[in-house]
Order: C-alpha cells, then sequence, then structure tokens
C-alpha cells in the first residue's frame, strides 16, 4: 500500500471491482477483521436505508461499485459486507450496510 500510495480504506477485493467476473477473495475472507486492523473500510450502522432498485443502484455507485447488472454488484457488495447471506436479493440489511458504507466514504471526502 505505501509503495502505490494505497489509502488503507481503498483496499478492496476482485468481486469488488469485476462483480461480473470475478467472486473472489469470496464471503470466507474476514473483511470485517481487516478493516478493524486498519486496512479497508467498514460501514457504520445506518438507521436511514431505502430498498428500491435505483436507491441501491446509486449507493452503490457511490460507494465505487460498477452497477451495470445490479444483481451482480449486490452480490460483490454482499460477499464483502455481509458474507452470511449472499444472494443478489436487497433487503433490509444490505440496503442498510449500504446506507452506512456511502455515509463513511462522505466523511472520508
Amino acid at each position: 500500500m505505501r509503495r502505490y500510495r494505497i489509502p488503507p480504506y481503498n483496499v478492496v477485493g476482485h468481486s469488488d471491482i469485476a462483480p461480473r467476473r470475478k467472486s473472489d477473495p469470496g464471503e470466507l475472507f474476514d473483511w470485517r477483521r481487516l478493516a478493524w486492523a486498519g486496512v479497508g473500510i467498514w460501514p457504520q450502522e445506518s438507521d436511514r436505508c431505502t430498498m428500491d432498485a435505483d436507491s441501491m443502484r446509486a449507493l452503490l455507485s457511490t460507494c465505487g461499485y460498477e452497477t451495470v447488472d445490479l444483481f451482480a454488484s449486490v452480490r460483490a457488495f454482499q460477499r464483502h459486507f455481509r458474507p452470511a447471506r449472499v444472494n443478489g436479493r436487497i433487503d433490509f440489511e444490505t440496503a442498510r450496510l449500504a446506507r452506512g458504507l456511502a455515509e463513511r466514504i462522505a466523511a472520508i471526502g
């Protein structure tokens, strides 16, 4: 990270960058633990969320996800931030985490 001047919060997986082509490192990778160690980012808990496709597309786009295939993007997001349920469906918990991540990113600037 130091060599290429990558900020710690910008460390992501293949599936975050290319959700239609890659699934690694997968839902078994402990992204939360890595973020707590100072590498990567973890969403804050948000009480606000909307569960419609347009809102989720906007949130994921804000978080840096390519959203041409929303189902694949939601799966990639879940793989990283909600590994207990990776199904590509927009539900309350996924929407809440996406909003929380967007808020964290906005706070970083």
